[in-house]
């Protein structure tokens, strides 16, 4: 009480205004009367409040004198945790204002997802004293209001190379990385009907195309990095592979611009397609669905060259949401929300071993919806679908 009595008297004597007292977290008669109406019964001064003491209080004194709702500003995740190079800070206000700034150690960039969030990259490396300043809430009449969200930095997990927290997206379906250009491709699982774009360092490049029949749950994309034929048609490096199973006509090719170089077309998948490859090695589409855990090869006229069910080479598997990737060894590698690991194949389909992530990765050990490979490393970025977040994993799929 007597911290919050100094602090009042120093802005009573700046704004050469009253202290006005609260009770238990309400305001008594005397300080409501004095608020309503209007600041000391005239109504032409324009009240300016500042609370120090009960949060209610304030409120219910701001009400009496005709001001707006002070702005209630979160983090997530919140002032005191970890954090780790790349990450994003998601601020949400209760209230749109215009003119929020945000300054700070640690706001490196600053991506607003609609009028009442943003997301704030943590740089690398994560400085010693790590903050992020938001301001520029000031009210009508009301003293400005800033908040400050202070961080420990933190170093990645054993078993994960990198991460990205996507500004923007709220969960991935379908993930695509182009290593010639270090982008990512991302499909969301939520309504979103649009393919879009990030660099290396999670800044967003906007839309590239509208995504088959708007999008969905069972949305995928791959990069073709090796010349090959798709369903009769010539397709070409840098092109890419669009899928989504829960049309019948789901399947497109575009260029790097988004044009469309072929489709739509139907997949001779068994079932719901959930996931689309580019085999590097054999030039050619594989896909898996998940209601049949079945693999596909695509030939290059758009029959089916082979097929081969899970079940019969890894027992207990269980594609739900998920993904299929082809390294550049040939090899298969799928994904699931229901696994833990990465299981891989030999380009015959038989079983080689299941890759699992460590205990200490727990965070990314689940919800595996989507992985995508970059060539240049032979390792594996995969895809959350509970978040906007992707984790890069040591595979050794070799390069290409």
């Amino acid at each position: 009480a007597w911290a919050a009595g100094f602090a009042a008297a120093n802005r009573a004597f700046v704004f050469d205004a009253p202290i006005l007292l609260t009770a238990a977290g309400t305001l008594p008669g005397p300080t409501a009367t004095f608020l309503a109406p209007g600041v000391g019964g005239d109504a032409s001064v324009a009240p300016l409040i500042t609370c120090t003491m009960s949060g209610p209080a304030c409120e219910e004194g701001r009400q009496a004198a005709g001001l707006p709702p002070a702005v209630e500003v979160t983090a997530s995740p919140g002032t005191g945790d970890v954090v780790t190079p790349g990450q994003t800070v998601r601020i949400t206000l209760d209230q749109a204002r215009d003119g929020v700034t945000f300054s700070g150690s640690c706001a490196a960039g600053v991506t607003a997802v609609d009028d009442l969030r943003w997301d704030v990259t943590i740089p690398s490396p994560v400085p010693e004293v790590c903050e992020v300043v938001v301001a520029g809430l000031a009210l009508p009449g009301g003293a400005a209001q800033s908040e400050t969200f202070t961080y420990l930095p933190g170093a990645l997990p054993e078993g994960i190379l990198d991460r990205r927290t996507l500004p923007g997206v709220t969960d991935i379906c379908g993930l695509a990385f182009d290593a010639a250009s270090a982008t990512f491709l991302v499909a969301e699982c939520t309504d979103n009907p649009d393919l879009r774009r990030f660099d290396i360092g999670g800044t967003d490049l906007g839309v590239l195309a509208p995504l088959p029949d708007g999008g969905s749950n069972d949305v995928d994309i791959d990069v073709i990095t090796t010349a090959g034929t798709v369903f009769g048609t010539a397709v070409s490096p840098g092109d890419l592979l669009v899928v989504d199973g829960e049309v019948e006509a789901g399947a497109v090719v575009l260029d790097q611009q988004g044009q469309v170089v072929l489709g739509p077309v139907d997949l001779p998948e068994q079932g719901e397609t959930v996931g689309v490859a580019w085999d590097p090695v054999a030039d050619q589409v594989v896909e898996l669905s998940w209601d049949t855990d079945t693999i596909t090869r695509v030939a290059p006229d758009g029959t089916a060259a082979s097929q081969l069910a899970t079940a019969d080479v890894a027992p207990g598997w269980d594609t739900f949401y998920g993904d299929i990737e082809v390294g550049c060894d040939g090899h298969l590698y799928l994904v699931s929300s229901n696994e833990t690991g990465i299981l891989e194949l030999a380009p015959d389909g038989t079983m080689v071993t299941v890759h699992e992530l460590p205990d200490s990765a727990a965070t990314y050990r689940t919800n595996h919806a989507a992985i995508a490979f970059d060539d240049a490393t032979g390792d594996a970025w995969l895809g959350l679908n509970n978040s906007g977040t992707v984790v890069k994993v040591p595979l050794g799929a070799g390069t290409c």
